[in-house]
């Protein structure tokens, strides 16, 4: 009986240390990117920035490129590689990500856009940047919008609207650019134009009826300018209304 009381702790040892599972190699393992939209005062609110399922991020790191894919829907989503990225070779290397960019930072804000359900196709840019070293496989990467946005809101009016075009009133005093082509540092989050394209319009390819009211968003470009900016909408296919905006101040 006694013999068999000192064997029982080891028993229980034995069978703990048969347990023990193998360590996991994270470095072989592709990377997954969670990432989070910010919120800023200088860009429209994240609620109205989301993911969505399909989406692509394009990672750059020491001068590749590497596409991620979310299935997921929401301000935050999970970004798997399509083209293979392990821990092993981000180790601790500064990474970039762009959405609506290519690889180097450089986007494109069409001069017109088409909108749908809404909202224009063109899609707000957005970047992130992060030198934290990713931790089993996994790393946070926060997104920041690298345009502008307008929304704009029509109150309920028995009529079709076609297209909504902004230019400036004083094209002399505009530093900067309503669309074309920009690039975003993404260590310094500055966006440069690289040519200056002085309106931007957004189009309804099926006319947008407003009876019952409509809103809608779509991006434009990094500027300042004097004299306001002058709206001008097409309506049931030749009316045309015009209004001037933010004439007393600079903007």
């Amino acid at each position: 009986m006694k013999k068999a009381l000192l064997l029982t702790p080891f028993l229980f040892v034995a069978a703990a240390a048969c347990n023990n599972e193998p360590e996991i190699d994270y470095d072989k393992q592709e990377l997954t990117i969670h990432a989070t939209i910010a919120a800023t005062k200088t860009s429209i609110s994240s609620s109205s920035l989301e993911w969505e399922s399909g989406d692509n991020i394009t990672v750059a790191l020491d001068g590749e490129s590497y596409v991620f894919k979310t299935t997921e829907q929401g301000s935050s989503a999970t970004f798997t590689p399509e083209d293979g990225l392990t821990q092993g070779q981000v180790a601790g290397s500064p990474l970039a990500a762009y959405y609506g960019c290519d690889f180097t930072g450089s986007f494109t804000i069409p001069q017109n856009q088409t909108i749908v359900g809404g909202v224009s196709r063109t899609g707000v840019p957005m970047y992130a940047y992060t030198m934290n070293a990713p931790e089993e496989a996994s790393i946070d990467m926060t997104f920041k919008p690298v345009a502008s946005a307008i929304e704009v809101k029509f109150l309920p009016f028995d009529l079709t609207v076609n297209k909504i075009e902004l230019s400036p009133v004083d094209e002399s005093s505009v530093n900067g650019s309503f669309a074309g082509g920009f690039t975003v540092n993404p260590v310094t989050g500055k966006v440069t134009a690289k040519n200056a394209i002085h309106s931007v319009a957004a189009v309804f390819s099926s006319g947008l009826n407003i009876s019952k009211g409509a809103s809608f968003i779509f991006p434009i470009g990094w500027f300042s300018l004097e004299g306001g900016i002058k709206i001008s909408v097409t309506y049931n296919e030749d009316g045309l209304y015009e209004d001037v905006i933010l004439a007393d101040a600079p903007f």
